[in-house]
């Protein structure tokens, strides 16, 4: 499988890390000598069905896929229990914690600036602050009603679902390194995957994917 994505954690560090703890054989942009200087030439080809990244080229029967929570599920389906989940209930658990991860990111976006959209003003830190003193926590207090042990919500700690909630709070550590503080068992779970060496592999820039650099930005401070 070869996996397309921008130099960005952002959308491709769930599926990134999913591939690298899978153990199925896959390729990343380094191993693949693909560059973002690249993109718009695979746009213009059509493949991308969305003609977005990021994009898994499956090599079998399904094609070439978009959407990151499309690759993730694919790559559990692919890799089997581990990542999909031991039985119904962690599957289901699995598919709950990607959609809350997506729902964050989403969240996140509308406040944080990023490396493509600058700090509007201060008009917009009445929105940030309220994403960080009020969404996060109330969402955290749910996550950790539903982790299991401070090892994680399923018996491995990395499924499919695990891995895309991880890619997110990860991204918001790297804003603000104390906001999981008020969810003690999410942030055990994540301190523990976070030191995971196939975690590592891919956070650290040395799996196939190669480098991957903050899509999120931390905002000025207030004057």
């Amino acid at each position: 499988m070869e996996f397309y994505y921008f130099p960005l954690f952002a959308r491709g560090l769930g599926p990134a890390l999913c591939l690298e703890i899978s153990g199925l054989k896959w390729k990343g942009p380094k191993e693949l000598g693909w560059s973002a200087a690249e993109w718009g030439a695979l746009k213009a080809s059509g493949e991308p069905p969305f003609g977005q990244l990021p994009m898994l080229r499956t090599g079998g029967l399904a094609g070439s896929l978009s959407q990151s929570i499309a690759i993730v599920n694919y790559v559990a389906r692919k890799a089997g229990s581990a990542l999909e989940g031991t039985d119904d209930r962690e599957m289901a658990l699995s598919q709950m914690l990607m959609s809350e991860a997506d729902d964050l990111y989403s969240q996140l976006g509308k406040a944080q600036p990023t490396m493509y959209a600058a700090w509007k003003g201060e008009a917009s830190r009445e929105a940030l602050n309220a994403f960080w003193d009020v969404t996060l926590p109330a969402h955290l207090v749910k996550l950790d009603a539903l982790c299991a042990t401070d090892k994680g919500f399923t018996a491995t700690g990395a499924t499919a679902g695990e891995l895309q909630l991880f890619s997110m709070l990860y991204q918001m550590t790297l804003i603000r390194a104390e906001c999981l503080a008020s969810a003690p068992k999410v942030a055990a779970w994540f301190a523990s995957l976070s030191v995971d060496e196939r975690v590592k592999t891919v956070t650290s820039g040395a799996s196939s994917f190669g480098d991957m650099g903050p899509y999120f930005i931390a905002a000025p401070s207030a004057e």
